[in-house]
């Protein structure tokens, strides 16, 4: 006679519960970023499941977070939360910079245990909430952890990488929910999913009636569908746009060591020039260069801005170009010079680049966090590329209907960020970045799936020109109308729409972040207020 379900949940409980059992949280954890790039039906068919994965890969962390004593719970969560780090960011280990292999080595190490203590902080929330708010749990909980997320994106420390939400890019259909919850509304979704298994194997381990998790499990389902439904009828009823823009994007696959020397630096130029002018064969009404295209400070080099100039005038084709630049300070004790990751714009028959400068910059790679507040510690040398932050948000007109707002590298990973150079009239993103340091690790794939979810989120083209792949061209609804692989050197050519399609999230931006904050607030005024009521009646029998 076949086991009921009860007895299987118990049965493997009890196992569980039979030792010590420590090498679980980090089994557990290593299965975390399996439902993240690249592990979806884009990379494989049979990878197709993956993305799902993520509807249940939080119940473990549920079940350590409710283990009795406290401590146990705090340190088992925290164990769930090294491998989950770890895998999402092991490749920064394949950054390769002379003398500095240590100090990577240690960043790493530092990285992993800061980002891992976000675990624990979930899973005790998740104990609070359970244990004090019952059913509003199941709702409560979701938003604390986008409300989490979304402090990720803030301050000079921020680092909102590889967020649950973008686990479901490839699913075209459920993504579209993204143009109006944002990012944040399919973490909300992945988390309410992990919730109602997880109460629903709650109620079969007690051998209660698990009716209601059932219907809620139903209501679920049904919610995911109608909105794949939706998601359906966007994507077919924007198959055709019709302001087209045919770029070029120019995937030079040169490591950064080669531009070295002026020998080095002539021939990965000839190199370049030939993508240029092979790509101009296609008639493209723009070209597009990588993070540092052009590795020297462009402005202040005669010769090499003489050489964009000459293709400038033979093929009439504007340019975007990720280069260097730097501006003398007088009169500051701090610094002699500003040095800026930037991008110049190079429009035909013009003799001037139109600058922008980075504005976000990753902590401790290319700044100090705090060093603007704090100019002192410019005097710190961690092996950063110590770059000064830019200030103006920049778009480029390109012909009359082409509005493009340049994103360098991870800046392209904030949603709020690239919302409000949509909201300034961009009509077309165009990220310039460099993936090359991370080798063939999952770090590509995850910056390209995040940089595709702004296209989503708000319905704008997205070209993206990366020096060692992955480059793409993305529709305002997030279909990848052509991409390369990693390590090619190619031209990549395709159309791009110009058109612009409104958005609820463009429009409101993270309201579903605040409405999460109101809601979280409420609950625990009404959590304080039952609490005293409850003591007041004490105090008084």
């Amino acid at each position: 006679m076949p086991k009921k379900p009860h007895v299987y949940v118990r049965d493997l409980a009890a196992w569980y519960r039979a030792k010590n059992r420590l090498w679980l949280p980090l089994v557990c954890g290593l299965f975390y970023s399996l439902c993240q790039p690249p592990f979806n039906h884009e990379s494989h068919p049979a990878l197709a499941v993956f993305p799902f994965a993520s509807f249940v890969l939080l119940i473990p962390l549920f079940v350590f977070a409710l283990e009795q004593p406290f401590k146990r719970a705090l340190f088992k969560t925290y164990l769930f939360g090294i491998p989950a780090s770890i895998t999402q960011f092991y490749w920064i280990a394949n950054v390769d910079i002379q003398g500095l292999f240590l100090l990577i080595m240690a960043a790493l190490l530092a990285l992993t245990l800061f980002i891992a203590l976000v675990f624990p902080l979930y899973g005790m929330l998740f104990r609070f909430t359970k244990t004090r708010f019952g059913p509003l749990n199941t709702v409560l909980f979701p938003a604390l952890w986008i409300c989490i997320e979304y402090g990720r994106t803030l301050g000079d420390m921020s680092f909102p990488w590889a967020l649950l939400g973008y686990s479901l890019t490839p699913v075209l259909p459920v993504a579209q929910l993204a143009s109006v919850t944002g990012v944040y509304g399919l973490s909300f979704l992945i988390v309410l999913a992990n919730i109602l298994i997880f109460d629903l194997l709650h109620a079969v381990y007690n051998t209660v009636s698990v009716k209601r998790q059932v219907v809620y499990c139903l209501v679920f389902v049904g919610f995911l569908c109608i909105t794949a439904g939706w998601g359906l009828f966007r994507l077919a009823r924007h198959s055709g746009f019709n302001n087209e823009l045919r770029v070029s994007l120019i995937q030079n696959n040169i490591d950064q060591a080669h531009w070295n020397g002026r020998i080095s630096f002539d021939t990965a130029l000839a190199v370049t020039e030939n993508l240029v002018y092979s790509a101009a064969k296609d008639r493209p009404g723009l070209l597009v260069f990588p993070e540092s295209g052009i590795y020297c400070y462009l402005e202040r080099d005669m010769a090499t801005k003489q050489t964009l100039f000459r293709w400038s005038d033979s093929l009439k084709i504007p340019m975007i170009v990720g280069t260097l630049h730097y501006e003398r300070e007088s009169n500051n004790p701090y610094y002699n010079y500003r040095v800026y990751n930037s991008v110049f714009f190079l429009d035909t028959g013009k003799r001037e680049f139109l600058p922008y400068h980075k504005i976000k910059l990753v902590p401790f790679s290319e700044a100090l966090p705090f060093e603007g507040a704090f100019p002192v510690l410019s005097r710190l040398n961690l092996g950063e590329s110590d770059f000064a932050r830019g200030k103006e948000p920049v778009i480029f007109s390109i012909g009359t209907n082409c509005r493009a707002a340049p994103f360098l590298c991870y800046e392209i990973i904030y949603p709020a960020f690239v919302r409000q150079r949509v909201n300034n009239g961009a009509n077309l993103l165009v990220n310039l970045t460099n993936d090359g340091w991370w080798g063939r690790s999952n770090g590509p794939f995850q910056h390209a799936a995040m940089a595709r979810m702004r296209s989503i989120e708000n319905g704008v083209s997205l070209v993206r020109c990366a020096n060692s792949g992955i480059s793409m061209l993305v529709d305002p609804v997030g279909r990848i109308r052509g991409s390369t692989g990693l390590y090619t050197r190619e031209a990549l050519t395709g159309s791009i729409a110009c058109d612009r399609l409104q958005t609820v999230y463009c429009t409101f931006g993270d309201w579903i972040v605040q409405l999460s904050a109101v809601f979280i607030i409420l609950s625990f005024v009404k959590l304080f207020l039952t609490r005293y009521k409850t003591f007041k009646r004490r105090s008084n029998a």
